[in-house]
């Protein structure tokens, strides 16, 4: 995967997040800490938290779940199911995701 660090397509899989004080338009702070990684030729899986701190309190804080891979990888899956779905639409008449 270093090879192509540079030409890489990111994958959110899960993203969580919980709001504890008001943030306000002022400087803050961003904490990333990645917690789990597994690494291998076609594809690297992250789990991180990512803390937001504003006047010394934890404003917000995200957990987030993602896949790296090379681009040349998952663009062609992306084009054959975005090519699927706007099929599906278009023989439903495109009435199909607002029934």
């Amino acid at each position: 995967m270093t090879e192509n660090r540079g030409n890489s397509y990111y994958v959110i899989n899960n993203m969580n997040i919980d709001f504890h004080n008001f943030m306000f338009p002022l400087p803050a702070t961003i904490h990333y800490e990645v917690t789990e990684k597994d690494i291998n030729d076609r594809r690297a899986r992250f789990n991180a938290i990512i803390s937001v701190i504003q006047d010394g309190k934890l404003c917000s804080s995200m957990s987030v779940r993602f896949t790296v891979y090379p681009s040349e990888v998952i663009s062609s899956r992306e084009s054959d199911l975005a090519a699927i779905a706007l099929s599906s639409v278009l023989n439903n008449s495109g009435m199909g995701y607002l029934q």
